[in-house]
């Protein structure tokens, strides 16, 4: 029985990035060039991060302190400013949706640059400590990971402190879990509202759906789901290539079995 394929779109993506590479390397562009780069979009996609996360903490601040279930309201100086909170809402469930965007891209990028300095093996050289004096991988000197083959530990204490830097990573993730539910608990106490305008109760609605594809989208985008092979791709694209045109010695074959499948059951 042939085994089922399953690739996630985050698989495919990377993919994308390591064939596009190929091209890249073929005019001259060498792996130092390269591995700075993704140094420098990792730091430019952890500040666009950064600065959507203090949005995020921005609005939490808003709808916890200075929000009821119709209005966010601000004083300054006798002057009052309200906002619908159906709209706030809104907005905070639309820059969570692209926070997590970004979120993503951060992932990939650390996993691609990670895979990257694996490329090069180098007696003495450390692509992390590499990464440092470039200005990049400030925290090379303090990663439990190291390359010295001359040492073999007897006790797992790499191991050990990785899985400490993981724990204390992954529990970034509560925060984010926390907003959401926040959200979600924020946006039914205006649909609680006994005359709740229309306007409102799209806002909400849109709001619950844009968080509800935040959720999804991660979801779908990492987990490995069944696909199937693009023959017409395969046939056309890749194989008829390695070939001068028309003269594949399965063209007849590829042709006939196109009419076929063009004609349908």
């Amino acid at each position: 029985m042939p085994q089922r394929l399953c690739v996630s779109l985050r698989q495919i993506k990377e993919h994308e990035i390591h064939t596009t590479l190929r091209y890249v390397r073929k005019h001259g562009t060498q792996w130092s060039e390269i591995y700075l780069r993704y140094g420098e979009i990792q730091k430019d996609l952890t500040q666009k991060l950064i600065k959507t996360g203090a949005s995020l903490l921005l609005y939490y601040f808003l709808l916890s302190t200075l929000a009821n279930e119709t209005h966010v309201s601000v004083t300054v100086q006798g002057y009052t400013a309200a906002i619908p909170t159906a709209y706030v809402t809104l907005i905070a469930s639309t820059t969570l949706y692209f926070f997590i965007l970004q979120f993503q891209s951060l992932w990939m990028i650390l996993h691609i640059r990670a895979r990257e300095s694996s490329k090069i093996v180098l007696r003495g050289f450390s692509p992390n400590s590499y990464g440092f004096l470039m200005s990049q991988d400030d925290m090379a000197l303090v990663t439990p990971i190291h390359s010295n083959g001359f040492f073999k530990e007897r006790f797992k204490t790499s191991s050990i402190l990785t899985i400490f830097t993981i724990i204390t990573t992954t529990t970034l993730l509560i925060p984010i879990a926390a907003f959401i539910v926040f959200l979600l608990l924020k946006q039914i106490e205006v649909l609680k509202l006994n005359d709740l305008r229309l306007d409102y109760f799209l806002a909400i609605c849109i709001g619950s759906m844009i968080i509800s594809f935040s959720v999804i989208f991660v979801i779908l985008f990492n987990i490995p789901l069944p696909v199937s092979r693009n023959s017409y791709s395969i046939r056309w694209g890749l194989l008829a290539r390695l070939h001068p045109i028309g003269s594949h010695p399965r063209l007849q074959a590829f042709l006939d079995d196109d009419e076929i499948n063009s004609q349908g059951p």
